[in-house]
Formats: C-alpha cells, sequence, structure tokens
C-alpha cells in the first residue's frame, strides 16, 4: 500500500509522534506516563564486555544445574530454529527473483549464530518478510544498503547505548513484537 520508502518509516515514527504529542499537550511527563504504566520501569545502559566479564567469565556464578535442566529445550530449540531457517530460505524463492543456495545460506547463518551466542545474543537469520520490504524500497534483490544499516544500526546499539528504549511505549513495542511473531504464524502455521 502506496511507497514502502515512505509508508514504513511513517508507520513508525507517526504513532510515536503522536503519542508523545498527547502526553506534553496534556501537560503530562516521561515519569508520570512511567507511573501510570504507558511506559516500562526504565532500564540502565550495561556495557557490552560485561558479557564476558560478569557471566562467561564468572564460572563460580553460573548455576549449572539449571543449566543443565534448560538443556532438553535447547536442543528442541536448535531444531526448531533450524527447520525455520531453511524454510524460510526456500520461501524466499517464492516472494523474491533470486534463489539462493540453501546450504550455503543455511552455514552462513549458523557461523554467524556462533558469533552471536559469544556475544550473548539471540540467535538470528533473515525474516522473509524483511527481505520483501526491503526488495519493495530497494527495487532490486541484490542490494545490501539495507542489510549493512541494519548491521550499523545493531552495532550502534550494543557498542553505545539503549537507554532510548525507555521511551518507547508499551503500546508500540507489543505491536512491533505482534509484526514480528505474526510472520512466523501466517508462513508456517496458516491453513
Amino acid at each position: 500500500i502506496g511507497n514502502p520508502t515512505i509508508v514504513m518509516p511513517l508507520g513508525l515514527l507517526v504513532p510515536l509522534c503522536i503519542f508523545w504529542g498527547v502526553v506534553f499537550a496534556t501537560g503530562e511527563n516521561v515519569d508520570s506516563m512511567r507511573q501510570q504504566g504507558w511506559l516500562f520501569v526504565e532500564i540502565g545502559n550495561e556495557p557490552f564486555w560485561w558479557v564476558w566479564t560478569d557471566s562467561i567469565g564468572k564460572y563460580g556464578s553460573i548455576n549449572f544445574s539449571a543449566w543443565a535442566r534448560t538443556l532438553p529445550d535447547l536442543a528442541v530449540f536448535i531444531i526448531v530454529s533450524t527447520m525455520d531457517c531453511v524454510l524460510k530460505i526456500h520461501a524466499t524463492e517464492s516472494k523474491l527473483p533470486l534463489k539462493p543456495d540453501s546450504d550455503k545460506e543455511a552455514f552462513k547463518f549458523g557461523c554467524f549464530n556462533y558469533i552471536l551466542a559469544a556475544c550473548g545474543a539471540a540467535t538470528g537469520y533473515m525474516q522473509l518478510k524483511f527481505n520483501v520490504i526491503s526488495y519493495g524500497v530497494m527495487r532490486n534483490a541484490r542490494d545490501r544498503r539495507a542489510g549493512m544499516m541494519y548491521a550499523l544500526l545493531c552495532a550502534a546499539c550494543y557498542f553505545s547505548t539503549v537507554e532510548h528504549f525507555n521511551y518507547l511505549p508499551k503500546l508500540f513495542l507489543s505491536a512491533l513484537l505482534f509484526f514480528a511473531g505474526a510472520g512466523f504464524v501466517t508462513d508456517n502455521m496458516w491453513g
């Protein structure tokens, strides 16, 4: 619906501007909105190196019995995550004008997931809906600028601060979460 280059940023920024416009027009402030439950509890920024110094580097602080109890869930997660990744790669052929090498792409995702795990992050692989949005914005399937911009924004959050999330309303974050999860439901569980 419309030009994604304009619609996507507006779809993200307009609700935030309306929310904060109403907040300040009614004489409220950030603290009162937090007390009323519109915002999550404020989180502080932690240095990125604490992943290694305060968790992995301190074996005495690790509850290995709790970790061992999660191993069955981890095994299921690895299987589901791998299957979903491969299914997304295969679905790319039907949605975009390119034919990815499934083995090569899955291997790349696996290698980078080891790097993500070493940095304390969740696993990651491409999401078809974001590839389709990128294709709509860039007008070709070979352009790498969207991925580079995404990587730069992730690196900026990782190495600097995440405190800007303190100013995003719960409703906005829940809508983003719904958008992220709806693709999985429609791609894999719908009729």
